[in-house]
């Protein structure tokens, strides 16, 4: 199915609407990632305040970061369904376009805990109810391409992932940055190409974990480096932060969940990120959102 197809199925499915994705200069984007849903007891309240906070924001898109269910990875694939209906009802009451870039714990059935086999394609859920036919894509939408990457790599047990872009996904990457306007491309991750966060808070000289940063990330950079993009998204860390490598913005967007709905995380309250373009000019603001 192509995706604008697959994407008009969402939109009379309830998940998002594609209406009004022509061209414009002037955007506001939500940029929305590690939800974690838990359950409906311990999580719906707060997402319901979380989708006030968004509605008053009035963004014109909503991009997903990832991570939407909380040990997804762990989860059977029987087990993920009501996070994902519950994940679905959410963005659609946003009633705005809505991308979706997948996180380690949307990989849905990888290692499942209740004895279950694990699932021969774990991406699988997460195309068919939230991306399409592939967890790379680009979708314009009011002037802007967004190009949204699979950053990771499953791994056996116990370290079952690394954040790492596959050489044909790097390749395809680089192709869609030549052949485009890149001054007009949002790059969007899940594990960080770049950070300042394993430093900063365990100091410069100690290992970096496996699953944290981009394995490849170097090489992402570089990739990045040779374009004219101006800022790219990255999830994962659930942390705000902002980073300004060769004339670019990497812009890690905090997390809804804050530090997995038990307070701030490393100062990072529960939020969003928006931005708010006016031309080629970016403001980038950091909204929390109450949970009490």
């Amino acid at each position: 199915m192509h995706r604008r197809s697959f994407l008009q199925t969402l939109a009379g499915a309830g998940v998002f609407s594609i209406s009004g994705c022509g061209s414009r200069r002037d955007l506001r984007a939500a940029f929305v990632t590690d939800i974690h849903w838990k359950s409906s007891s311990e999580t719906d309240p707060h997402l319901d305040r979380c989708a006030d906070a968004l509605r008053a924001a009035k963004p014109d898109l909503v991009v997903c970061g990832g991570d939407l269910i909380h040990r997804g990875l762990l989860l059977s694939e029987a087990q993920a369904m009501e996070g994902i209906s519950t994940m679905k009802s959410f963005f659609a009451s946003l009633r705005v376009p809505c991308l979706f870039c997948l996180g380690n714990h949307d990989l849905f059935g990888a290692f499942p805990e209740d004895g279950s086999p694990p699932a021969p394609d774990p991406r699988r859920l997460y195309r068919e109810h939230f991306c399409g036919l592939d967890t790379c894509y680009t979708q314009t939408i009011l002037g802007r391409t967004w190009i949204v990457l699979d950053t990771l790599e499953l791994l056996p047990v116990p370290q079952r992932y690394r954040g790492f872009i596959a050489p044909e996904r790097l390749e395809w990457l680089d192709k869609k940055l030549s052949e485009t306007d890149s001054s007009l491309c949002v790059p969007v991750l899940h594990v960080p190409a770049l950070s300042t966060l394993p430093s900063a808070t365990k100091g410069a000289y100690e290992p970096v974990p496996h699953n944290l940063i981009l394995h490849n990330g170097a090489e992402v950079v570089k990739i990045f480096s040779r374009s004219r993009v101006p800022v790219v998204l990255q999830g994962h860390l659930h942390v705000s932060e902002k980073n300004e490598w060769q004339g670019r913005t990497y812009l890690t967007g905090g997390a809804v969940c804050g530090a997995w709905w038990n307070g701030d995380h490393h100062g990072t309250p529960q939020g969003f990120t928006l931005l708010h373009w006016r031309g080629h000019n970016l403001h980038t603001e950091y909204r929390p959102f109450s949970v009490s």
